[in-house]
């Protein structure tokens, strides 16, 4: 798989200042004391959240659709596919640099985020299907149509502005890059693009992120494990993730429900359950390979209403 251009790389380096008007936080990070003795009994680790949750849109997503589409000449139309965060942010900041965002949509997406779509003035079309990849195929047979570009979730311009901007904010934060990092999977940009950041800005080359999928939807773990369940359209884009993170943990839904039940009543962070994931491992108690150190939680997108939108006329 590709990696990014060095020019990519700079570009995610200081993704805030690179759009002024876009009122995007450059990464909220917080000490976490409590959870030290938690991920480990010595307290020789230095539990720290990163809590994108603040960000403008409500999710770190909005940093890769600015990266993307900042990429491409002015006045260029666009066209994604989204289940809910990244069309958000596509559509924000279609707003911001004035380029027009089509968004295809699943009947799963959350009507509070299909109206901030619509409110950030992108054209919604909506599909009768729940599943992500009917929605991206259906994406890119209008982009072909219509003769304009596709952007992906996973297109690499979003992936360095999604994970990237947020690995070289974090090595800023701390003075140095972070022994390790915590973060949750999907379609895995996230961690692949923190990875190269972490490992741009190491010394040695080297960067140690945790990746942590929902048994739900572990495909990662599958690829990774040669098991059955991963999808031909996901495995070009968990491959490159798979070749970034150290391991990967797979959050059982009790686990699941119990970190955003912590994050909630002792950590006061209303986050989505996708969100929560890297909070798992540490409540379970890191391994001793991992203990020790600055250890850096990203913790993705507060929550909304569950309420999921259905395909009608409004939305065609």
């Amino acid at each position: 798989m590709p990696e990014p251009t060095p020019e990519q790389l700079e570009g995610a380096r200081d993704l805030p200042a690179a759009f002024p008007d876009a009122g995007l936080r450059e990464v909220s990070l917080l000490r976490a004391t409590a959870l030290d003795k938690i991920a480990d009994r010595t307290e020789a680790t230095r539990i720290w959240l990163a809590v994108e949750a603040m960000q403008v849109t409500g999710s770190f997503k909005v940093r890769g659709a600015l990266a993307a589409i900042g990429r491409r000449p002015a006045d260029t139309p666009v066209i994604t596919a989204s289940a809910g965060n990244h069309g958000v942010g596509m559509a924000y900041a279609g707003r911001v640099l004035d380029r027009a965002v089509t968004i295809v949509v699943t009947n799963r997406v959350p009507l509070i985020k299909l109206d901030r779509m619509r409110n950030y003035g992108a054209e919604l079309i909506a599909i009768d299907s729940e599943h992500y990849a009917d929605a991206e195929q259906h994406a890119k047979v209008l982009a072909r149509s219509r003769g304009v570009d596709f952007i992906s979730a996973n297109d690499l311009d979003v992936v360095v502005g999604n994970g990237s901007s947020i690995g070289f904010e974090l090595t800023r934060a701390l003075g140095g890059v972070p022994d390790l990092v915590i973060a949750p999977v999907g379609g895995g940009g996230l961690a692949t693009g923190i990875s190269w950041a972490l490992r741009a800005e190491s010394e040695s080359g080297f960067a140690s992120v945790i990746g942590v999928q929902h048994e739900a939807f572990a495909s990662l773990a599958a690829l990774i494990e040669g098991t059955s369940g991963v999808r031909a359209c996901d495995c070009a884009a968990l491959a490159r993730v798979a070749s970034q993170v150290a391991a990967v943990v797979t959050a059982s839904r009790d686990e699941a429900s119990q970190a955003v039940a912590h994050a909630t009543a002792k950590l006061g962070l209303n986050l989505e359950p996708a969100a929560a994931l890297p909070l798992v491992p540490i409540l379970a108690g890191l391994p001793d390979a991992y203990c020790g150190g600055d250890v850096v939680l990203v913790l993705t997108a507060r929550a909304v209403e569950v309420n999921r939108g259905r395909l009608t006329a409004a939305w065609r």
